[in-house]
């Protein structure tokens, strides 16, 4: 996944993890897999959280910020 400096003035508000409870993630997850693992919404929720914070640090529009999933 290859994230610009556009792409953090867009979302980072969005990705904000204080807006998905653990809750809210559990219950997605059970709606959409039928996962319901409390432990899969902890993790999903701290991905939000490294998501944004490595997304904040691209420092101008000369950087990217590449991560690989898997």
């Amino acid at each position: 996944m290859l994230l610009t400096y556009a792409q953090q003035l867009q979302y980072n508000d969005q990705l904000n993890p204080d807006r998905y409870g653990v809750e809210e993630l559990l219950a997605f997850n059970t709606e959409f897999d039928g996962t319901n693992e409390l432990d899969f919404a902890v993790a999903a929720q701290e991905a939000i959280k490294v998501v944004q914070n490595n997304l904040m640090a691209i420092p101008n529009e000369q950087h990217v910020l590449l991560f690989a999933l898997g």
